[in-house]
């Protein structure tokens, strides 16, 4: 039989698109150094200047704490741009498919409504057919992580009997 309370997973993000883009941006840097140094600084600076806020904006894009999606048997905790949301399974009813502009995105409804929320889950449910939609945070198609978040929905509310949700 399989153990009722699920090993806590972390989900991270794609890294070849920000260490493709720091390549790029480090090979831009040389190049507009290369440039510079023989005798055509404009075109060199015109060059290392946009080439180095990518290098940089890569190196951030790679920040392990930036972006991830951390599963529990209690709940989820989803990040992007370094900003932690918690959600409990209890407070989910169901998880879902939304087609979005380059990939689909996964969707929740909530359980039960916080009124000071009311007003934007009714608009988001207006426009995407769901509540709350989880920001692009991990490296899983949506249909596949939609699936995973619901099994994990369903164990952890029959495991932790909707109690608030942990850290671990």
């Amino acid at each position: 039989m399989s153990d009722p309370s699920p090993e806590p997973i972390t989900l991270d993000p794609r890294r070849r698109i920000p260490v493709s883009l720091a390549m790029l941006g480090g090979m831009g840097i040389a190049l507009g150094a290369w440039l510079a140094w023989r005798g055509s600084t404009a075109s060199g600076i015109a060059l290392a200047a946009p080439s180095a806020v990518t290098l940089l904006g890569a190196l951030a894009w790679l920040i392990p704490s930036r972006s991830y999606l951390h599963l529990t048997d209690r709940g989820f905790i989803y990040s992007t741009a370094f900003n932690p949301r918690r959600v409990d399974w209890a407070d989910v009813s169901r998880f879902g498919v939304v087609p979005a502009e380059g990939a689909d995105r996964v969707a929740w409804d909530f359980a039960e409504h916080d009124p000071a929320e009311v007003d934007g889950r009714r608009r988001s449910k207006a426009s995407t057919g769901f509540e709350a939609v989880l920001p692009p945070c991990c490296g899983m198609s949506a249909g596949p992580l939609a699936e995973l978040l619901e099994r994990r929905r369903r164990l952890g509310s029959r495991c932790s009997g909707g109690a608030g949700m942990s850290d671990g």
